[in-house]
């Protein structure tokens, strides 16, 4: 990785962070493992965020390359009481039209790539892509 490529994501979840905040929640930025109840050791989530009873492992992502993680984090989340998953997919690629930011709970992303895959496995590779 680059130096330039690790600011850049740096300042994405420094700004992620930023978006939760002004709508209420506490956020830890790559909290570490002393800060992150047992069920999570082993992972180093982008954000945790909490506002009331409400708690979210927030990852942030240029694409969806490193979905068996994502899969699998969110997975982990759905059997714990009072936490959720969000995937956050961002396009900051100099010259690339800006899509935004997209956020799945752990349901909508488990669809999204089972949609996906059987899109890619009928030969439909653009809209596999997409979704």
């Amino acid at each position: 990785m680059t130096g330039t490529h690790i600011a850049s994501e740096r300042e994405r979840i420094e700004a992620l962070a930023e978006e939760y905040r002004a709508q209420g929640y506490e956020v830890a930025i790559e909290p570490d493992s002393s800060r992150l109840p047992g069920f999570l050791s082993g992972y180093h989530p982008d954000l945790v965020v909490t506002r009331g009873g409400e708690r979210a492992v927030v990852e942030s992502r240029r694409s969806l390359a490193a979905e068996a993680q994502a899969r699998d984090l969110a997975r982990l989340l759905e059997g714990q009481p009072g936490w959720r998953f969000e995937l956050i997919v961002v396009n900051d690629s100099p010259g690339e039209p800006s899509t935004g930011s997209v956020a799945f709970d752990s349901e909508r992303a488990h669809h999204a790539l089972e949609e996906g895959r059987s899109l890619l496995k009928d030969g439909y590779v653009s809209p596999a892509m997409l979704s």
